[in-house]
């Protein structure tokens, strides 16, 4: 113990593997490593009693270790508190050994206890992260007590093994009614279409387990149209501690589609003889393109920007005229543009010919402000990142469309990306779908899998019974999910889930060579579909039901997703 004491590197790395162990922070090797070293001395009752005030200590030194809600770089950070470790537990050997004690228990236990993360301070409140409840008290002690008692008994009863995830009890209660909050959200959007080359294109925002819990609306919006041969694509998130987010989040899309739509109606991008010279014109000077006509839809992005950016300014201006969001928003002072704040991805794909080659090649330009992920893969499966999130020095800070500076061309630059190449498959998210797979790269990749695997997305010759011959070295364990749904839903209840991440690992093999082998892809395609009634839906409707059931420890944001793809049957 003394060595451990006195060597502040090896406490941090041993409390860094508990963590793991407990489903609070990302797995890796080095940590199993750690824990296998250190776990001997957590049956020392000495030990426990040191470590308690340790982590918590470390904690409040570390937010980042935590999912520390995202606020504005300027805001003031309260580190949370950390969790509360059940000693009965702990010394039962539980909680610790057995990782009963998920990430997840001690999300839902931030929402049942608000004074361990003051919700009334923007610190504690990310994009994605909702108001606290105005009428229901969450946070005395006799609650707190019962809802960890009833927590540690259900992690108890419930048996060894098993498809299903551990859950806690998450609350269902609906979207507030126009009569008591101005313009609510729906549970859930999804919406199909396609490209005027034939891609197909869906998305689907859904509304998060906290959100779900404490009845407050999804933040998130997202919007798509086609004109000539371009697809454009707008996907935000609302600030959770701004009350009607939402409002920007949607305004911001529609105008910037709007924009775009009306900027690149009847603009064509110039053929090339050869595909280097398109290459050329996407180098930069000043962050500008080169090349005139890649320049110029460059600015056109920009242009998209600043025009959300002032239909979020004359919304926020139109609805402060009405006493029903000035008494609602935050310390009863006039509605104001911050109020409406919200993030924004924007992208826009079509195809340039390239002459001497006699082929032609997808095109796709893309720019955000704040968090949130874009990426595409090509047609052999590589993946380019094509976003770059704003993030501050505090884990969960990022910037909004209302930021000072966001819109300035020096900022813009360094967030812009291009992608030239066979395309199999853009993908636009907000964070609450990035932060689940992260690291992005290779994420990403695992996510386009994950939509294959559960049949959102079709893949070429697919055939039912080749799916049911399983290679030798897998045994698929699906999760069953219980959906958080209201009890009159006429929604699918239970949804059966399969994670590429997981077949890959039983293959011994990383998940693009899961991607690229179409016999091992099939075998590992859920041979019936998620739910009976996913029978008769459309991808859009199926992908609407992914999102709002997939399991990640620790995931409780809202979650939306647009996917331009080939469907190849």
């Amino acid at each position: 113990m003394s060595d451990y004491d006195s060597n502040k590197n090896s406490n941090e790395e041993f409390i860094k593997a508990v963590l793991w162990k407990l489903g609070l922070i990302e797995n890796s090797d080095e940590l199993q490593k750690k824990w296998d070293e250190f776990r001997d001395y957590f049956k020392e009752d000495e030990f426990r009693d040191k470590f308690k005030i340790a982590i918590r200590k470390f904690l409040t030194k570390d937010p980042q270790l935590f999912p520390v809600p995202k606020v504005e770089k300027n805001a003031t950070i309260t580190p949370a508190e950390p969790p509360i470790i059940d000693q009965s537990q702990v010394s039962k050997g539980k909680s610790i050994q057995d990782g009963e004690l998920s990430r997840q228990n001690q999300d839902l236990i931030k929402a049942n206890n608000p004074s361990s993360s003051d919700p009334q301070n923007p610190a504690n409140r990310s994009s994605g992260d909702p108001e606290p409840p105005e009428k229901e008290v969450l946070d005395n002690s006799q609650n707190q007590e019962t809802f960890h008692r009833e927590c540690n008994q259900q992690q108890l009863d419930q048996p060894k093994a098993t498809s299903t995830p551990i859950t806690p009890p998450w609350q269902y209660r609906p979207v507030p009614d126009q009569d008591t909050e101005p313009k609510p959200h729906d549970e859930f959007y999804p919406k199909p279409g396609q490209s005027s080359e034939g891609l197909k294109l869906i998305g689907a925002r859904v509304r998060g387990k906290m959100h779900k819990h404490q009845g407050t609306n999804c933040d998130d919006w997202f919007e798509f149209d086609t004109v000539d041969k371009w697809t454009i694509i707008a996907v935000a998130d609302g600030a959770g501690s701004k009350k009607f987010s939402r409002i920007g989040a949607k305004s911001s899309c529609k105008e910037a589609v709007k924009s775009l739509k009306n900027s690149l109606k009847s603009f064509c991008l110039d053929s090339r003889q050869i595909k280097t010279d398109l290459e050329n014109d996407l180098s930069r000077q000043d962050g500008m393109f080169k090349g005139e006509d890649v320049k110029e839809l460059q600015n056109f992005l920009y242009g998209a920007l600043n025009e959300a950016y002032k239909a979020v300014e004359n919304k926020a201006s139109y609805l402060k005229n009405f006493t029903g969001y000035n008494d609602k928003a935050a310390g009863n002072k006039e509605l104001d543009t911050k109020d409406l704040s919200a993030t924004l991805l924007l992208a826009i794909h079509t195809t340039i010919r390239v002459e001497k080659e006699n082929s032609s090649y997808d095109f796709v330009l893309t720019c955000q402000i704040g968090d949130g992920m874009l990426a595409a893969i090509s047609h052999e499966y590589n993946l380019k990142l094509l976003g770059k999130p704003d993030i501050g020095e505090h884990g969960g800070q990022t910037d909004f469309l209302t930021s000072a500076r966001k819109l300035e061309p020096s900022n813009l630059v360094q967030k812009t990306f291009p992608f030239i190449g066979n395309l199999k498959a853009l993908m636009l998210m907000t964070d609450g779908v990035s932060d689940d797979y992260f690291p992005n790269d290779p994420g990403m990749l695992e996510l386009y899998g994950d939509l294959i695997l559960n049949r959102v997305i079709n893949i070429p010759n697919f055939d039912k019974k080749e799916s049911e011959k399983k290679p030798q070295k897998t045994d698929f364990q699906d999760e069953e999910v219980e959906r958080i749904l209201a009890s009159n839903s006429e929604e699918p209840k239970k949804v059966l889930i399969r994670s590429i991440a997981k077949y890959a690992k039983q293959l011994d093999k990383d998940i693009k060579e899961v991607l690229t082998s179409p016999d091992l892809l099939n075998a590992g395609i859920l041979t019936e579909q998620m739910c009976s009634e996913c029978e008769k839906m459309e991808s859009h409707e199926k992908l609407k039901i992914w999102l709002d059931s997939y399991y990640r420890r620790g995931s409780f944001d809202d979650r939306t997703l647009v996917v331009l793809y080939r469907e190849e049957n």
